[in-house]
Formats: C-alpha cells, structure tokens, sequence
C-alpha cells in the first residue's frame, strides 16, 4: 500500500503530464494549421479561401491571408516584401 506522499508525488506527476501533452499537442496541431491555411487560401474555389481564412482564426493570424496574397505575392522578391530576407 502506498504512502499519502507517494499518491500525492504521482498525481502530480499525472498532471504534469497531462499538462505537457496538451501543449504539445496544441502546437503542432497550430503550426500544422498555418500551413493548411496557406494551402487552401491559394485555390480558386471561394469556399476553399474562406474556409482557408476562417482556420487562420484558431491561431489569431487572420491577417495572413490578405498579407500573404496581397502583400508577399506582389512584391516577392523585392525590398518591399517583408517575407523575403535581405541579400548578403
């Protein structure tokens, strides 16, 4: 039979667990999000822009998918895109 200290040392360790399991879950699922988004704002289908666009709110970056299109798209590659590293 185990001790009091002993139950308490492994629940916390249960929640701790927990705790990381579920922020690493929540990242990966976030980054992997971005680049689904990226995909289905570059279709043709409307649907698919806006689904597109609508998923980019889970992480609070809707302003991608004006930015991306309208801005990287129409100055890639230049000193006015933001998204292109400088040369050198």
């Amino acid at each position: 039979m185990k001790s009091g200290l002993d139950m308490n040392y492994f629940q916390v360790l249960l929640y701790l667990s927990k705790l990381f399991a579920f922020i690493f879950v929540n990242t990966n699922s976030a980054a992997a999000n971005i680049n689904l988004s990226h995909e289905l704002i570059h279709k043709d289908n409307k649907f698919d822009k806006l689904v597109g666009t609508l998923t980019l709110w889970r992480n609070m970056y809707l302003h991608f998918a004006i930015e991306h299109v309208f801005g990287h798209h129409k100055n890639v590659c230049t000193p006015m895109d933001p998204a292109t590293s400088k040369r050198g």
